[in-house]
């Protein structure tokens, strides 16, 4: 049973040591700040790499919230990622949790490097029964705890554009939070022919939306009235239906599935091209790994 006024720091940090000479330095003078604020990371520094593993034991806290603690978490694995240019700190993996025992709750977190290189809290609260504290802790406990998170917010490095190859797994969770880009998404409408054009316009603030502009093609006034005729099929389907399939490839190169194992199709209606030569449609993107090509066919 845990002990109420504790949490459970366990899990992970590695990437590549902090740009610059003294880049192992820098992690140790980190180490040592965090240490003031009770967060207990053992330091090991394997040539160009680095990995900071959390104690994965109980700490005593006078926090008067679970926010509190988490806060001060966020901002210490925060400032590590300012060792980093924006564009590579998602070289950085973490697989942080937390585990705050207060009144009669176990609040859980977990804090991973998300797109475009930030630490990320993910937190949910269950009901628990726990251990009484033994004791009060102090106030000069608390004060430290505080005292910090303020050191580790002030806490700078140096940057350069150092790199870390990792293990398939580890590039796949990477991925997962660089979240889509609108330049890294191809347009694959080569089975429309000169019927119908496609390009890209936008991508929703939350990177989940694509937003595509639909056009006449050359091909558009001659395609058929009808889906009967075989030697115009393609063109015919689109005429007529005017609805155009797309299914997703990722960036790893695989063709996305929906949760049932089949194809995952989404519908762009063009419609609208009967009365307007351009239109502009929004496709849903699917979660899970970034997109790297939309395959739009009739």
């Amino acid at each position: 049973m845990e002990t109420e006024g504790t949490y459970i720091l366990s899990g992970i940090i590695q990437g590549p040591l902090p740009p610059g000479p003294d880049g192992s330095d820098q992690l140790k003078q980190f180490n040592a700040k965090v240490a003031a604020s009770g967060i207990t990371l053992s330091l090991r520094i394997d040539g160009p790499n680095f990995s900071l593993l959390a104690a994965d034991r109980a700490i005593e806290t006078d926090a008067v919230s679970a926010s509190e603690i988490e806060g001060v978490l966020e901002a210490a694995f925060g400032s590590l990622l300012e060792a980093y240019p924006e564009g590579m700190r998602l070289s950085v993996m973490s697989t942080v949790r937390s585990r705050i025992f207060l009144g009669d709750r176990e609040h859980q977190a977990v804090y991973v490097v998300a797109f475009p290189g930030v630490i990320k809290v993910e937190s949910a609260a269950v009901k628990a029964t726990l251990a009484p504290r033994t004791r009060r802790f102090s106030w000069k406990h608390k004060a430290l705890f505080a005292a910090g998170a303020l050191v580790v917010l002030a806490l700078g490095f140096w940057t350069s554009t150092i790199w870390v190859d990792y293990s398939p797994a580890k590039q796949q969770i990477a991925l997962m939070f660089k979240g889509n880009k609108l330049e890294n998404i191809r347009l694959n409408s080569d089975a429309l022919g000169d019927v119908v054009r496609v390009e890209k316009m936008d991508l929703s603030s939350l990177r989940k939306v694509i937003k595509l502009q639909v056009s006449r093609g050359a091909g558009w006034e001659n395609a058929p009235a009808a889906t009967d005729t075989p030697a115009n099929q393609l063109q015919a389907a689109i005429f007529v239906r005017r609805y155009l399939k797309v299914t997703f490839v990722d960036v790893t190169g695989n063709v996305v599935l929906d949760r049932d194992g089949k194809l995952l199709e989404r519908t762009l209606r063009v419609a609208g091209l009967k009365t307007e030569e351009v239109i502009s449609v929004e496709v849903p993107l699917p979660e899970g790994l970034p997109i790297a090509e939309l395959i739009i066919a009739p």
